[in-house]
Parts: C-alpha cells; sequence; structure tokens
C-alpha cells in the first residue's frame, strides 16, 4: 500500500519555476529571474514550504496546446505534433478530442488503470473518464 493518500498536481501555465518559486532559500533556482515571488504568490509558496515542488520537471511544448499534452502525458500525438502550428489559437487541442489523445493515455487513465481515483479542477479535458481497454 502507498503511504500517500493524495496527490495534488498544480499546472502553472506559462510560468517558469524560478519566475514564481525563484525567491525560495531550497531548491535549484536563480531569485534573479523571480517575478511573482512570495508576497504575489503567497498560496503557492505556502504549498511549496508545506509540501514539495518539483524545480527541475520539463514540459517542452511550443505552445500552450502542445504543452498540456507534455505535461498531461508526457508526449504528445503525431497529429498534436504536426499539426499544432497550423491553428495555434484557432484550435481548442481539447483532451477531449481524440484526435489529440497520445497511445499512453494521460496520467488519469494510468492512476485509474491502478484502482485510483481522479478529480480534475481545471484541466482542459473531460471530467468522466473511462480505463483504458484491454486487449
Amino acid at each position: 500500500p502507498s503511504v500517500f493518500k493524495h496527490v495534488v498536481y498544480v499546472i502553472k501555465e506559462n510560468k517558469t519555476y524560478d519566475q514564481v518559486l525563484g525567491d525560495m532559500p531550497v531548491g535549484k533556482n536563480d531569485s534573479s529571474l523571480c517575478i511573482f515571488g512570495e508576497k504575489v504568490t503567497p498560496n503557492m509558496h505556502a504549498l511549496a514550504k508545506q509540501f514539495g515542488w518539483m524545480d527541475d520537471y520539463y514540459a517542452s511544448g511550443k505552445s500552450s496546446a502542445e504543452g498540456h499534452q507534455w505535461t498531461d502525458a508526457g508526449m504528445v500525438s503525431d497529429y498534436v505534433e504536426k499539426n499544432v502550428r497550423a491553428w495555434f489559437r484557432s484550435y481548442p487541442h481539447r483532451q477531449e478530442d481524440a484526435l489529440v489523445y497520445n497511445k499512453a493515455g494521460f496520467i488519469w487513465n494510468h492512476t485509474l488503470d491502478h484502482g485510483k481515483t481522479v478529480r480534475i479542477y481545471g484541466e482542459a479535458c473531460k471530467t468522466e473518464y473511462n480505463k483504458k481497454k484491454k486487449n
């Protein structure tokens, strides 16, 4: 059994670690890059102090739509990789569109496959999930 009761995964879109938590006294940071320090982001800082943070985690998407795919699935589908520039802002790239799914599924699919539950409070995707089909 796991020692964890819950996992809370917070995504700070369009911000770097250093921009928000660069003023933290621990971690691999560059305080000269901190724009939204503790005075501006007290809740984020409180979460980081009480729980933990990942200061060396990267999502390599070049745009928001692509970045969410990397963040939520660890990879992007061939469809997204080839077409993200064609739409840039006009196509929503929501994870409920089957064309953007990658074969591995999203982190919530993996969670469900292991008998756990999922709640999503803001990511652009369906709020009802199915386990991956077993072949």
